[in-house]
């Protein structure tokens, strides 16, 4: 599944970036729009042609195919809009994706080094029964992220501060390599002018 996600979402990444995680908004938010519209959009329709005749009314099926057709459409949107609605972790940062229609996306990123606190909360009985809520980041700007109705935020916030930890080493253990790189050179050119490296660190 990760793989046909970094495919749908590889627009958003720079290049060498990574995808390692991908949280959707909770499925209960799509499936109670797609509930509503099944019983509205389909059962209603379907159910007024089988028993129109008996109850004496003569409705046409191009009225109802319409209705369907529509309805699934409405459904198919909302379906996308939901999918498309992300929280990215990749290996430079935390990405806010979010669909606003086909021609109307636009995505955020938040910097592992700019992340300061992250907060969770869960609101209502919903949110407490089906184990969902929402994720803030504060960063060292001053901003804060909210991302909506995210599934196990418990879950979620320690996947963010693992990440975070993990980038932290890594900038670390690549900050003192390339320190070592740097003076490695410095003591070649040395070499190379003096033919010694007597003399080249300064004496304590």
């Amino acid at each position: 599944m990760l793989l046909v996600q970094k495919y749908i979402f590889k627009e958003h990444l720079d290049s060498g970036e990574k995808l390692f995680e991908v949280f959707h908004r909770h499925s209960i938010e799509i499936w109670k729009r797609i509930f509503s519209w099944l019983i509205v959009g389909i059962t209603i329709p379907i159910w007024i042609l089988l028993y129109a005749h008996d109850l004496g009314y003569n409705y046409s099926w191009w009225w109802a195919i319409a209705w369907i057709t529509l309805s699934l459409s409405w459904i198919l949107y909302h379906f996308i809009d939901w999918y498309f609605d992300v929280m990215l972790i990749t290996n430079y940062s935390i990405l806010h994706v979010q669909w606003h229609g086909i021609f109307d996306k636009e995505s955020s990123r938040i910097e592992y080094e700019d992340m300061k606190e992250v907060n969770i909360s869960t609101e209502g009985v919903m949110q407490t029964i089906f184990d969902y809520g929402q994720i803030e980041i504060a960063t060292m700007s001053g901003g804060k992220t909210t991302f909506q109705n995210i599934p196990n935020p418990q879950e979620a916030e320690q996947t963010l501060r693992r990440y975070k930890m993990n980038f932290a080493k890594f900038q670390r253990l690549t900050d003192g390599n390339e320190m070592e790189q740097i003076l490695s050179e410095m003591v070649n050119q040395h070499v190379w002018k003096y033919g010694t490296e007597n003399g080249f660190l300064p004496r304590r």
